[in-house]
C-alpha cells in the first residue's frame, strides 16, 4: 500500500452483526477448496489509494464492466436478500443463501457500507441502501447458515449449519466426531457451485 493510506478509514467501524449473501452461478467469487471460504473473484486486488478504492467500488456495482471484482456483495435486510435470490431463480434452483456473523470475520476482511462508501467517492449507486462490501474472503467460520433456494420457495428443502473449517494440516488422527464433521465438510464443498458474478 502506498505510504500514509489507511483503507481501514474507508470501513464500517461497527458493521451490523448479521449479514446475508445470495450466491449464485453467476455470482463473483468463488468456494476456496482447502478453507472453504468464499473468495471475491479478484482476491488479490490492491487498493492502494483512493483512486484504486473508487475504480474497484466502480467496477463492482457497474455490472456491465464485467471486470472480476475484489468485493463480496451482502444484505443487510434478509427479507431484502430473500426477495432478490427469488428473483433470479432458475430451473435448478442453484441459489444459496448464506447468514454472515459480521464477528467471526477475520480484521482483513473488511466490511464497507456500499451508500456511504459510494458517496464519499462520487459514485451513483441509487440501489445501495442495505448493501454492504465485504473485501476479498468470507472466512468459513463467518458462515452461520445456508439455506438454498428450494427452502425460500417453500419446497421442503432444509437450511443447515455450515459445518467447521477444515483441521490444519498435520493435525492428530480424527475421531469418529471429527471424521463425520470433515466428511460434512466435504459434502459442503461439492455442493457450492464456483458462482461468477453478482453485483
Amino acid at each position: 500500500m502506498a505510504a500514509g493510506f489507511d483503507l481501514s478509514a474507508y470501513a464500517c467501524a461497527h458493521p451490523p452483526r448479521h449479514l446475508w449473501r445470495v450466491t449464485h452461478p453467476g455470482s463473483q467469487s468463488r468456494r476456496d477448496d482447502a478453507t472453504l471460504d468464499l473468495v471475491a473473484a479478484d482476491g488479490a486486488r490492491a487498493l492502494a489509494s483512493e483512486a484504486d478504492v473508487k475504480t474497484a467500488v466502480r467496477d463492482h456495482v457497474v455490472g456491465l464492466n464485467r471486470r472480476p471484482s475484489c468485493f463480496l456483495s451482502a444484505f443487510a435486510d434478509e427479507h431484502h436478500a430473500r426477495r432478490w435470490a427469488k428473483q433470479r431463480a432458475g430451473p435448478d434452483y442453484a441459489i444459496v443463501l448464506l447468514e454472515i456473523d459480521t464477528a467471526l470475520l477475520t480484521p482483513d476482511a473488511l466490511v464497507f457500507a456500499l451508500r456511504g462508501l459510494a458517496g464519499r467517492l462520487g459514485i451513483s449507486c441509487p440501489y445501495a441502501d442495505d448493501e454492504f462490501l465485504i473485501l476479498r474472503r468470507i472466512p468459513i467460520q463467518a458462515q452461520v447458515r445456508e439455506t438454498d433456494l428450494a427452502e425460500m420457495l417453500g419446497k421442503g428443502a432444509k437450511s443447515l449449519p455450515l459445518p467447521p473449517a477444515p483441521a490444519p494440516s498435520g493435525a492428530a488422527a480424527l475421531t469418529p466426531a471429527a471424521a463425520a464433521a470433515a466428511a460434512a465438510s466435504d459434502r459442503a464443498a461439492a455442493h457450492f457451485t464456483v458462482p461468477r458474478w453478482t453485483p
